[in-house]
């Protein structure tokens, strides 16, 4: 008895071996059919062997516009380019705070002394030496805040500005 469950067990091994190499080789197969099908044609059906497709799907491919910095001379390089400046905007320290400020300075997260709440920045105005040192502190970053409140656009002037509207 013993030997016809090995002879069965064995049986199956060898099934279970011999229907894997053919599902492997019959995917293989459709798998090299269709690369052979998908070299000559793009979507939709169109051989791109033909040069006059080839240049269609190329230019319909094309960017419409490169954009590069000023004084990028490897993009200047290839033309044509849009040349963008980004002009600074004037912000108003109520601006500021709203945009950039508000979720921490008005919530008190990360211990952020909170708008117009003197007893949370007196502290920090005496232990940085008024208002300029303040700034400084913003700008670089102070503990869980980031320099510039996570704004690299801001200038001093708006770090300043905003900072003495968060204290009134």
């Amino acid at each position: 008895m013993s030997q016809t469950n090995e002879d069965y067990f064995t049986k199956m091994v060898v099934s279970i071996i011999v229907y894997t190499v053919i599902a492997v080789a019959v995917t293989a197969g459709v798998m090299w059919v269709a690369s052979l099908v998908g070299a000559t044609k793009y979507a939709g059906g169109v051989k791109v062997s033909d040069p006059i497709q080839k240049e269609a799907v190329t230019l319909r491919l094309q960017a419409i516009e490169k954009v590069a910095l000023v004084g990028d001379k490897k993009a200047e390089a290839a033309a044509p380019v849009a040349e963008v400046k980004a002009e600074p905007v004037a912000l108003d320290g109520e601006s500021i705070v709203k945009t950039t400020c508000l979720a921490c300075h008005g919530t008190g997260v990360l211990n952020a002394p909170l708008i117009g709440n003197m007893e949370m920045w007196q502290p920090r105005l005496d232990a940085n030496g008024g208002l300029d040192g303040l700034v400084k502190s913003a700008i670089a970053g102070k503990g869980g805040m980031p320099a510039k409140g996570g704004n690299p656009n801001l200038s001093e002037e708006n770090i300043k500005a905003a900072i003495e509207f968060m204290l009134k």
